[in-house]
């Protein structure tokens, strides 16, 4: 069992380091869900709206990885890997108790989560992949589709910040800014939660720019050339993929992992870009929900109701 503080908190140990993770709930009627936010760099504040699934009888457990938020940076420069996050998550998974769990992760945290999913780890009961990658080799394609279908005066500055590394001028950071108010978030204004996460990733990018590189919309740093999607079939746990209509990780990204795990779902957001759990939250709260139930109530892989607007059955 794990050993929190009043307040619900724990500390991770491993590799010398600490890693302070959050549980939410007290019962464990239902098996816990284990969040992993986006980033690298964007702490795990932004994910609040999930804590709402502590009323369905599951605790609900967040982390801050190494280098963001409250996460503590291990390491720098080459030494950064993804290893770090994977071993960075077992941890957390252990210390807080997790012999059996559902795995969320949105964003960067998806391809942590993938990459873990893919060593078949024991109890793991289901996967929830939010607006996520298999291949980013395929993922920085889309976006290059995206920022082509932008109104010129944002498209121009754009392709010259990727074609020039990510390189952060002022002019630069405008439209980038503008790319995010298109496929990031959609609301106007970003709840503080999310704005608070971006200056903060903005801040201390040293896990962000090691692992993704220092454009925000051209991926690359060490995962430049990671693809998993030859391997998404050895994910045996029952899965449920997640993006928005004008996610920043467009349709064809979300649709490799849908049709390489077997027996996933696909739920589209209509009205959201890459936060679809702020941009809808209730729907969002909804069909995660649902999708955990049919799991706990058939024992395997849960089955959407086909009628459910945005739903693909494998």
């Amino acid at each position: 069992m794990s050993k929190l503080n009043p307040a619900g908190e724990g500390l991770a140990s491993f590799r010398g380091f600490q890693t302070r993770f959050r549980v939410v709930g007290n019962s464990r009627s239902h098996w816990p869900l284990l969040c992993v936010h986006d980033g690298p760099g964007l702490g795990s504040d932004y994910l609040q709206p999930l804590e709402a699934m502590a009323a369905t009888g599951r605790q609900v457990v967040f982390y801050d990885q190494f280098g963001c938020g409250s996460g503590e940076a291990p390491v720098a420069g080459p030494e950064w890997s993804l290893q770090i996050f994977l071993e960075e998550l077992a941890a957390v998974r252990a210390a807080a108790g997790l012999e059996r769990c559902h795995l969320l992760g949105h964003g960067w945290g998806g391809i942590v989560a993938v990459q873990y999913a893919l060593g078949q780890p024991a109890g793991l009961e289901s996967l929830v992949l939010s607006s996520t990658v298999a291949s980013v080799p395929q993922w920085r394609a889309d976006i290059a589709t995206l920022v082509e279908a932008l109104p010129e005066d944002i498209r121009g500055p754009l392709q010259r910040h990727i074609r020039e590394g990510g390189v952060a001028s002022p002019v630069c950071r405008c439209v980038v800014d503008a790319f995010m108010r298109h496929h990031f978030c959609r609301m106007n204004p970003w709840p503080d939660s999310l704005s608070r996460g971006q200056a903060r990733a903005r801040a201390v990018p040293q896990a962000r720019h090691a692992m993704l590189g220092k454009s925000e919309i051209q991926p690359a740093g060490q995962l430049e050339n990671w693809d998993v999607t030859a391997w998404l079939g050895e994910i045996a746990c029952p899965t449920l993929v997640v993006s928005g209509r004008y996610d920043m990780v467009p349709p064809p990204s979300a649709a490799a992992l849908y049709r390489g795990i077997p027996g996933s779902e696909w739920v589209v957001f209509e009205h959201s870009a890459h936060v679809p759990h702020l941009e809808e939250p209730e729907r969002y709260l909804e069909v995660l929900d649902g999708f955990l139930e049919k799991k706990r109530a058939h024992g395997g892989p849960a089955r959407m109701n086909p009628a459910h607007p945005g739903c693909f059955l494998g």
